[in-house]
């Protein structure tokens, strides 16, 4: 598909007809930057990877960036996606080394994706789309994906890529409240999210500028399914404190995908609750997440299920109080106060 590999810096070094005294002075102007910006998920304030966690040392994106020449079918190569070439770090701006220029009378094809993976994504020049070829998601990795395009250096042509970076994947949060009373000991273990389908290969649409959004579509999923843990344990004894179970998953339909969980209940004197009439005093749950409203995970989307945790939970019966009656006041009879002085009178009977 592609013909040619290099890098435009290259070029510099190509001249070699300079002497050792002479200076080279590339106009700034002419440096390929990179600008981005990570699109908000929508449905719940969660963001995952953000432009702050791009910005720390180590992490930035990985480019792909094809040049194209007017009147010409061959394509070359500026980024390939995966070298120190193509990765771009921030410092006081977005960098990367070395450095490539823009040339004129062509056309640039951009695109970027954020983390670093296992796998090896493709550029397809023609349809301006980005393959993430056997992903598999690990429950804790956010993937970002962005492109962009450009001319080559004539009229107001922009000296800096932007990149508005949108989320591939799906954020599904669990956020368990306690709805005991204070200090009863809530204890939370073995959270598992089951029979989740983990790998599939992503095609970007081509189309990811401005508006442009990953749809379920893109995902192409194959069987393999895990199982989420959080290893964690918690305990909670606070009313209405919560404890949080965040993955980030490949979008999918959740007709076999379970929340499980065990729970037990301690008084401040450290004896367990039983439960059920059984006396059982550690349950697990299982809550089949397709009884909701919500029957598919959608890439950029981030989802939130609230599970208070209480007597309820296991059936037990709250104490309940009810006012029947208020009874009426005894009433005395009417007093007269006379010089200063007023007569006890024995109230009468209701």
């Amino acid at each position: 598909m592609r013909k040619h590999l290099f890098y435009l810096a290259a070029a510099i070094v190509a001249m070699s007809s300079c002497t050792e005294s002479e200076v080279v002075e590339v106009s700034q102007s002419k440096i390929i930057g990179f600008n981005s910006f990570v699109g908000n998920q929508t449905r719940t304030e969660q963001k995952g990877q953000t432009l702050e966690t791009l910005k720390e040392e180590g992490n930035g994106f990985y480019v792909f960036g094809t040049y194209k020449e007017e009147d010409k079918e061959e394509e070359t190569v500026v980024f390939d996606g995966k070298t120190t070439g193509a990765h771009v770090t921030w410092g006081e701006s977005w960098g990367y080394s070395p450095i490539n220029f823009w040339l004129e009378k062509g056309t640039y094809k951009f695109a970027a994706y954020a983390p670093q993976l296992s796998i090896t994504p493709t550029f397809d020049y023609a349809n301006n789309q980005m393959t993430f070829p056997d992903f598999i998601t690990d429950g804790k990795t956010d993937l970002l994906v962005a492109e962009a395009t450009a001319d080559g250096i004539k009229g107001s042509n922009p000296r800096v890529v932007n990149f508005t970076f949108k989320h591939a994947l799906s954020k599904v949060r669990f956020t368990f409240i306690d709805g005991w009373r204070n200090d009863v000991i809530l204890s939370i273990t073995q959270i598992k999210l089951k029979q989740v389908k983990s790998k599939g290969t992503l095609t970007t649409p081509g189309n990811l500028q401005g508006a442009g959004a990953i749809s379920t579509n893109n995902w192409q999923i194959q069987n393999d399914v895990v199982e989420f843990e959080d290893k964690t344990g918690i305990e909670l004894k606070v009313l209405n404190s919560k404890h949080l179970f965040d993955n980030f998953i490949i979008p999918q339909t959740i007709d076999d995908i379970e929340l499980e969980f065990t729970v037990s209940v301690r008084n401040p004197n450290n004896t367990f609750i039983e439960l059920d009439k059984d006396k059982n005093t550690v349950k697990t749950i299982t809550v089949p997440l397709s009884t909701g409203t919500v029957t598919e995970w959608i890439p950029g989307n981030a989802y939130n299920y609230k599970l208070t945790i209480s007597g309820t939970t296991f059936g037990l019966k709250p104490i309940q109080f009810d006012v029947t009656e208020v009874s009426d006041w005894n009433e005395l009879d009417d007093q007269d106060i006379t010089d200063g002085v007023t007569n006890i009178v024995t109230p009468k009977n209701p």
